[in-house]
């Protein structure tokens, strides 16, 4: 493993072989930088505009929400607070008689 740092010329001369050990290092090329393009924006016009939600569905939208903030489990006091104000304001929005667009 360390013999292989050091590289020697083998020269011959009359016969015979001998080991030249290199004494100034040899100088690095820098590593090539592989520079990527800029990402082109993909622009995609929407043939139809996706239809409202119907109250209904909101309100099953934040139950599920609801649902999923309840799975969470905190890991300290700070997120257990906020994770409980999400909460309740799923709920107003879940106990509201009318939901408004967002």
């Amino acid at each position: 493993m360390f013999a292989m740092a050091r590289k020697r010329d083998m020269t011959t001369e009359n016969g015979k072989t001998t080991a030249k050990a290199h004494s100034d290092p040899v100088p690095e090329e820098p590593a090539p930088v592989h520079e990527e393009p800029a990402p082109t924006p993909i622009v995609e016009l929407m043939k139809e505009p996706t239809p409202p939600l119907h109250e209904e569905q909101k309100r099953e939208l934040f139950e599920w929400m609801l649902e999923e903030k309840r799975k969470i489990k905190p890991k300290d006091r700070l997120e257990k607070k906020q994770i409980d104000e999400e909460k309740s304001i799923l709920k107003q929005f879940i106990r509201s008689k009318s939901i408004s667009d967002l």
